[in-house]
Order: C-alpha cells, then sequence, then structure tokens
C-alpha cells in the first residue's frame, strides 16, 4: 500500500476539558504520522476550553457544534457530532477516520505500519466497520481472556460471544471505515449501549487491536465544567480523580503486545494514579469502585443502597 494515500483523518471530540484537550493534541502531534486534525468542540463554556480552542484555531481545523447539521438530529451532543464526523469525512472522500476524544491520548506511535494493520483487518473482515485501537481494561480480564479470539488477519481480536458485559462490538473511539459503515451502519444511535446492540443485531464484528496505539486517562474528573454535588465530589475526591496522563509505551514492551490480551494495566503506567484493581475511565463511583481495600467496599455499599432506593445515585 502506498502510505501516501492513506487517506485518513482524526477527529477529536472536545467539552470543557482544556488540559486534556492540551494533552491529547500533544500526544496527536508527537505520535501521529497523520496529520489530518479535526476537533468538534460541544460548544465549551469553561472559559480555560475556550480560550484554549480559540488559540488552537491558528493550527488546527475547528468546528463547534452549533455549526453542525445532520438531517435527521439535533445540533450538539457526541454523536450528533460522530455523525457529523462521518458524513464530513464522506464529504472530503475520507476512506477512514480515526475517532479519539479529548480525555484519551496516544501513547505510541500511529504510523505506517499501524494503518496496514488496520488496513488488512478491513480486508480480512467483510463484516466490520470499525477496529478498535484502544487498550483493553482489566474490569473483564476474566471474560475477555475466554471470549476474545485472533481474528484471520492477526492484527486484532473479535469477540465470540454477544453477552460480554462490556463493549465488544461497537465503541465511540478507533478507526471507522466510512463506506462500510455508511453501507452497514448508516449513522450513530444516542448511547454506547444501543450502538453496541445495533452492531450485534446486524451480525457485525469490532477488531480489537493486538497492538494498540491510544487509551483513556485513568481516574477522570468527570465534572466537565458542570456543578455536581458535594457528595459526587467527595466521593471522586476518595477515588483520586484528576489529570492524569499516561506515560509513552516503553519501546521494550511493543513487540510484547502479540504475545497477550493488551490490558492497560499490564502495559501502560500513570504515574500520580496509585493503586488499583484496574483502570477506572468514567468518573464518579466507577473511580472507588477500582479502588483496593475500604474505598472498594465503601463503594459496593453505596451502590447496594442506590439499587434499594436508600441513597440517590451519583
Amino acid at each position: 500500500m502506498n502510505i501516501e494515500k492513506a487517506s485518513i483523518a482524526i477527529y477529536v471530540f472536545s467539552y470543557n476539558r482544556a488540559e486534556y484537550l492540551e494533552n491529547c493534541l500533544k500526544s496527536i502531534d508527537t505520535h501521529s504520522y497523520y496529520r489530518d486534525i479535526t476537533i468538534i468542540d460541544d460548544v465549551s463554556s469553561d472559559f480555560s476550553t475556550v480560550k484554549l480552542l480559540k488559540k488552537l484555531e491558528c493550527g488546527y481545523r475547528v468546528v463547534y457544534s452549533n455549526e453542525t447539521s445532520c438531517d435527521h438530529i439535533r445540533y450538539g451532543g457526541l454523536y450528533n457530532n460522530m455523525n457529523w464526523a462521518i458524513g464530513d469525512a464522506q464529504n472530503r472522500k475520507l476512506k477512514r477516520v480515526l475517532f479519539i476524544q479529548d480525555d484519551m491520548q496516544l501513547i505510541r506511535q500511529f504510523g505506517p505500519q499501524e494503518y496496514n494493520d488496520i488496513d488488512h483487518f478491513f480486508r480480512n473482515n467483510r463484516r466490520s466497520v470499525q477496529y478498535y485501537s484502544c487498550f483493553l481494561k482489566s474490569k473483564h480480564r476474566n471474560v475477555d481472556e475466554q471470549s476474545l479470539v485472533p481474528d484471520l488477519s492477526c492484527t486484532a481480536y473479535i469477540c465470540n460471544s454477544k453477552f460480554h458485559p462490556g463493549f465488544r462490538f461497537f465503541s465511540d473511539v478507533g478507526v471507522f471505515d466510512i463506506d462500510r459503515f455508511k453501507l452497514n451502519f448508516q449513522y450513530f444511535e444516542g448511547d454506547e449501549r444501543d450502538n453496541n446492540l445495533k452492531a450485534i443485531n446486524r451480525n457485525l464484528v469490532m477488531g480489537l487491536s493486538m497492538r494498540p496505539f491510544m487509551m483513556w486517562l485513568p481516574f477522570p474528573e468527570s465534572h466537565r465544567g458542570k456543578k455536581r454535588s458535594v457528595k459526587h465530589n467527595l466521593i471522586e475526591s476518595l477515588g483520586g480523580a484528576g489529570f492524569h496522563p499516561v506515560d509513552e509505551l516503553e519501546h521494550s514492551k511493543i513487540n510484547l503486545l502479540e504475545k497477550k490480551l493488551p490490558f492497560a494495566e499490564d502495559f501502560l503506567h500513570s504515574p500520580a494514579i496509585g493503586q488499583c484493581r484496574w483502570w477506572s475511565t468514567e468518573g464518579g463511583l466507577e473511580n472507588l469502585l477500582a479502588r483496593y481495600g475500604w474505598r472498594h467496599i465503601l463503594a459496593k455499599l453505596i451502590r447496594k443502597l442506590e439499587r434499594n432506593n436508600l441513597f440517590k445515585s451519583i
């Protein structure tokens, strides 16, 4: 394949997270061979984010969700913005897109070899619209070890269980093939669970990269500039929520990726997160659940009270 003709663009989805967005873009500038980058911001209201976006307009293509439109949906919101991005890529005659969110980053090179892996996967999997380029989280380690199998391309895993508790047939992020998507998926539904079910019902598979190159930042703050209750803030604080960038993947570990499932906890390092059962990337109570000892016990108690309507949901 002529890598110069590898028609792929990167779409970064942003909302009220200046520090995270800056880190995400820095990682792309450092590690990505592909330089066609569009930032889609969902009309951030946070002063620092607005200020950063104005600065970024000088070097990046920045689009705001109140400037986007799709015929069948309203303005704004992550999935509406994703639908707009697919349409934009189609209009620009792009072959593929990489979707990444502001609270993520590239942790190693995304270049011709990675693109060739992606291309090889799609050539061998006609019933796929997506290649998931992120590390896995250990939260579902036992199930993943039973249900993820190498596909024919030997560049990705596919899930053989429709009952997997995670989302293994669709993700909000990763590489999408535009023509395949328009033919087999048409448009994104309103949440990740519905999109995962849609993929299952249409007999689609998602490739989970054997050599992933991106990941969410662990234990994030979930407020995104919105006012949260004292209780919510306390729980996030106890869970160690904060801005936790991930170190670049050590070169010596890259060749080990193909030898076992790529769980983030086994390969990556984020210096300030402390000990944890798994990397939480959802914020809120999930941060507390992912910890050891009394914090994990407290989180389970709160969840039990929530289910019995004895405690307002976090």
